[in-house]
């Protein structure tokens, strides 16, 4: 007798207790990872690290949203080198070569962040700087350690700290009467009478309490000087750099220099305008040193003794400038408008100068010698008594047997012409033959000389020291007889 038993159902039976061991194993898996990332985040955390550092440990259970009776979990820290670092005791240096690591304190504000947002990165020590418009200082602190402080000032607002803000600023009497050495300076409206200076901007980082000026936006002034007064309106930087200097709206009367540029160390970004100075003794404008980029615009200089404006060095752009010499004055012996050889670059638009002080004056109105190819001009309006200068032309004052003529240069027109005053018999033995920058003037470049007294003025061929090739010997001019010379690489020869 043969009997069969059979089993149904066995493979449900197989797949339901999978099923059952899948979940259990996932859920164990679920569970036993967030214990095991926390553990790892309380170690960093006991060892004084901080959350942020802590919290770059992550972790995740494979696979999501299924179940699986062979889970994995799998964590990782978002700052490997950094826990590797702490967990080998490797050594930590700042980059750079630098000396410090910084490590802001909880007292330290944190950046902020995009929007109205606040960043959960506290500022760096540019960042302080910046923000409270002052320089760090230092105290040192204990197991070699050095603390940075800052003097800083809460504000009422909702934006935590502010600019240096100020509106109608008086000052009399005094070396400075407005002086301005931090960053992040806003000053609308400004009356200084007497002193040295009227307003001065100085970047000065060697002195207790200053430091770089920055980012200064200044408006409305309105200054009257004293015979001691030497300077309006002053930019200085000392022994720091200075930027994004702002200044708009000025009147300024009775002084040495209206407005004057200094920059002993780098500065750059300066923009000046809408402003008058009246009973200017010396200069309108100047700017010497290291200069980067100057703007000076819709500027009117009235009754100037001396130079209307001298650049020196820098990039120099100006618009919508009127100058006028002062009447009857017989003080300044130079030219209204002067850009050196210093200059790497000067444009100017819309200039006019006027010049009240009577017939007889031969000096050019506008010198300029910054670096050919780097000068842009327009609108160009120079008059002296009505009478417009010719381009490449100057006066110059002959004394004595051994004269050398210094003309006006023109590398455009290849040609200059001069005229040669004198107060008694002269004779002149050579022609200077340096171009601007420094360099030798191209061969064939002539240069013709007007004698403009009675006086007699002898042009003396190959004497010591000079430079003139006449093939038939000394040659004699009186008023109004001129002579040509050109240059052959070596000496000057009569055409």
């Amino acid at each position: 007798m043969r009997i069969d038993v059979g089993l149904t159902g066995v493979a449900a039976i197989m797949r339901e207790l999978e099923g059952d061991l899948a979940s259990a194993a996932t859920g164990a898996m679920r569970e036993a990872m967030p214990h095991a990332r926390q553990e790892l985040r309380e170690q960093i955390t006991g060892a004084g690290l901080g959350t942020r550092l802590a919290n770059t440990w992550r972790g995740e259970v494979y696979p999501g949203s299924r179940k699986s009776i062979n889970p994995s979990g799998y964590i990782w820290s978002n700052a490997p080198d950094i826990v590797d670092a702490f967990d080998r005791g490797a050594q930590i240096t700042p980059r750079g070569g630098k000396r410090f690591l910084a490590i802001p304190t909880d007292n330290v504000p944190r950046s902020p962040g995009r929007g109205r947002r606040t960043s959960t990165k506290r500022m760096t020590p540019a960042e302080v700087e910046q923000s409270f418009s002052q320089d760090l200082f230092y105290r040192r602190g204990k197991a070699g350690r050095v603390l940075a402080f800052i003097n800083a000032v809460a504000s009422s607002g909702r934006s935590g700290y502010g600019q240096v803000m100020a509106t109608n600023v008086d000052g009399l009497n005094g070396q400075y009467c407005l002086a301005i050495k931090s960053r992040r300076v806003t000053i609308s409206g400004s009356y200084a009478a007497g002193g040295s200076n009227l307003w001065i901007i100085k970047s000065d980082g060697s002195a207790v309490g200053t430091g770089t000026a920055g980012k200064i936006f200044v408006s409305g002034l309105v200054g009257e000087g004293v015979g001691g007064t030497t300077h309006g309106l002053r930019l200085f930087s000392a022994n720091a750099a200075a930027t994004s200097i702002n200044v708009t709206g000025f009147d300024i009367e009775s002084i040495d220099t209206a407005v004057e540029i200094e920059a002993a160390t780098r500065m750059s970004d300066v923009t000046i305008a809408q402003g008058t100075a009246r009973d200017v003794r010396r200069f309108g404008m100047k700017a010497s040193g290291a200069i980067d980029e100057i703007s000076l615009s819709a500027i009117n200089l009235i009754d100037v003794a001396t130079y209307a404006a001298q650049f020196l060095s820098g990039r120099i752009t100006t618009r919508d400038i009127y100058v006028s010499m002062k009447s009857g004055s017989t003080a300044h012996a130079d030219d209204f408008f002067r850009v050196e050889p210093g200059v790497v670059g000067f444009s100017c638009d819309n200039l006019k100068m006027e010049e009240n002080r009577g017939a007889g004056n031969t000096v050019p109105t506008l010198y300029l010698q910054s670096p050919r190819g780097y000068n842009r001009l327009s609108n160009i309006d120079c008059r002296i008594d009505g009478n417009l200068p010719l381009k490449g032309f100057r006066g110059q004052l002959a004394v004595g047997n051994s004269v050398a003529i210094s003309p006006l240069i023109d590398l455009d027109s290849m040609h200059s012409l001069v005229k040669l005053d004198a107060n008694a018999a002269v004779t002149v033995i050579a022609i200077i033959s340096v171009a601007p920058g420094g360099a030798t003037l191209p061969e064939g470049y002539t240069v013709t000389v007007i004698p403009n007294s009675g006086f007699p003025y002898t042009f003396a061929n190959s004497a010591a020291g000079g430079n003139l090739n006449i093939e038939t010997g000394d040659v004699a001019r009186t008023v109004n007889q001129p002579i040509r010379f050109e240059w052959g690489g070596a000496v000057w020869h009569r055409v």
